[in-house]
């Protein structure tokens, strides 16, 4: 679900070829965004909107594009039609829990050392969620000192976005899957409206900023130590994302983190600007320099499944025997540990084992763990699909491809796994596979409700993986 309004009617005609791509690559040049479809009567719907909300025929909106015409005001209005504003509370939760535990405490604690207050930015923050989301952690957990020089800065392109974010006023939709401590931070309103908190609210900053412009200006962009710009990356086009990440580095404080979405870590990692570090499942990066360490995760002993498919508590061992237990390696060790052959019962728990030893950096140990696993169960697709994971972090492209391709023979309809192999394909420049994979892609995901989680994605969402789909199609 991107925006609240209902969707625009259908243009009463399209623009020629020639002038729709002129003004797809117009906007991408003004904006960045290469959010737009390969089926030009997508987009046309969203400009067709802008155009009506200005007063203006499509053809006339669409040649004032090109010719370099828009006010500052119409390119508002425009950027609003063509952005998405899918976002809600507590999103990515996995992500969020590494911050609270391991990073933002040990950020708040060189800060207090330096006699400063915290330095902290939501680049394309949209309607103000995320920010919230920060603010009120760092509330929650005692970080934000009072009388220091604090900075919770938060910005969006879109004008409309940031002015909801700043009356801080919101629907049911935005709640879903939050904590629900959360609700203690808002003032049910008349209505279905819930308002934050005034304290919290007060914690952030607003700002508009057009991330692809290439002169920020100096303040309040400053050193941040910390920098979120998730799910917006992957709008811009590729010479675009390189830009504003090289211009996220330069604001980083020595020892600063940058956080992104799961799904634009690879494209970050190709620029090799920051250093990736792992904190358990969640990928982030971070800029060398002289500072205090950052943290160590300890990892969790590996339990075993509850019979839902969850983490369950420990089994009672003298009830199950010696030999049915998989014993998982300590992740944190240097002593290198084979698996044993592995039970057909606890399959899953060698899987997770092999993934756990993939995140700690483990790669080839990661590897004999998944040859156990696939001896046992090797017309299990999800298997396939976290070998070709776990080739493709070791650079093994072939086999990942091989792997990928053997999970989508056994299951077809594993969106994520042919994301992967649709990226994978496109890096090896055959433009045939990627069409092939990115159409049957939109197929499989045109019936899924948008907010709909993706299997083995870490949390992209249906509508966001179509977008993504779209946006390979159209950069094609």
């Amino acid at each position: 679900m991107s925006r609240e309004e209902p969707p625009a009617a259908s243009p009463s005609h399209v623009l020629a070829p020639l002038l729709y791509r002129q003004v797809a690559q117009c906007i991408a040049e003004h904006t960045g965004m290469a959010y737009l479809t390969d089926r030009q009567a997508d987009f046309e719907r969203r400009l067709d909107a802008a155009a009506r909300e200005l007063g203006l025929e499509l053809d006339l909106f669409a040649a004032t594009i090109v010719s370099g015409g828009l006010t500052a005001s119409q390119w508002d209005v425009l950027a609003d039609h063509l952005a998405v504003a899918e976002t809600y509370f507590f999103r990515e939760m996995r992500t969020l829990a590494m911050l609270e535990a391991h990073v933002l405490p040990a950020l708040a604690q060189r800060a207090d050392r330096e006699g400063r207050g915290l330095r902290i930015w939501s680049a394309g923050c949209c309607t103000g969620e995320e920010p919230y989301t920060l603010a009120i952690m760092l509330h929650r957990a005692g970080l934000w000192r009072r009388g220091q020089d604090n900075l919770l800065l938060a910005t969006d392109l879109n004008p409309r976005f940031l002015h909801k974010a700043r009356q801080g006023g919101y629907r049911q939709w935005s709640f879903r899957g939050a904590p629900d401590w959360l609700l203690e931070y808002f003032i049910q309103e008349s209505g279905q409206i819930r308002r934050i908190t005034p304290a919290i609210r007060n914690m952030v900053r607003f700002e508009q900023l057009n991330l692809a412009s290439p002169g920020w200006p100096k303040e309040p962009f400053r050193e941040f130590d910390l920098i979120l710009c998730r799910n917006v990356l992957l709008y811009f086009t590729r010479d675009g994302m390189r830009d504003v990440a090289v211009r996220l580095a330069g604001r980083m404080a020595a020892g600063g983190w940058l956080v992104t979405a799961p799904a634009e870590a690879a494209h970050v990692m190709d620029l090799d600007l920051l250093d990736p570090v792992r904190l358990e499942s969640a990928l982030l990066f971070r800029r060398s320099g002289e500072c205090s360490p950052w943290p160590v995760v300890q990892e969790e002993p590996l339990l075993p499944h509850s019979p839902e498919g969850g983490m369950g508590a420990p089994a009672d061992t003298a009830d199950m025997g010696v030999a049915s237990i998989v014993a998982p390696p300590d992740v944190t060790s240097t002593h290198t540990v084979d698996p044993d052959p592995v039970d057909p019962d606890l399959v899953d728990q060698a899987a997770a084992t092999a993934r756990r030893l993939a995140d700690a950096g483990r790669l080839d140990e990661a590897r004999r763990w998944m040859t156990r696993a696939l001896e046992v169960a090797r017309l299990d697709p999800a298997l396939h699909h976290l070998d070709g994971m776990i080739h493709a972090a070791a650079g093994n492209a072939a086999e990942a491809r091989n792997a990928w391709r053997r999970a989508l023979y056994l299951d077809p309809a594993l969106p994520m796994t042919r994301y992967l192999l649709l990226c994978l394909e496109r890096d090896a420049g055959d433009a045939a596979a990627v069409a092939s994979h990115a159409h049957a892609l939109l197929e499989q995901l045109k019936d899924l409700p948008p907010d709909e989680l993706v299997p083995h994605s870490e949390g992209l969402s249906a509508g966001r993986l179509r977008e993504l789909v779209e946006q390979v199609l159209f950069m094609e």
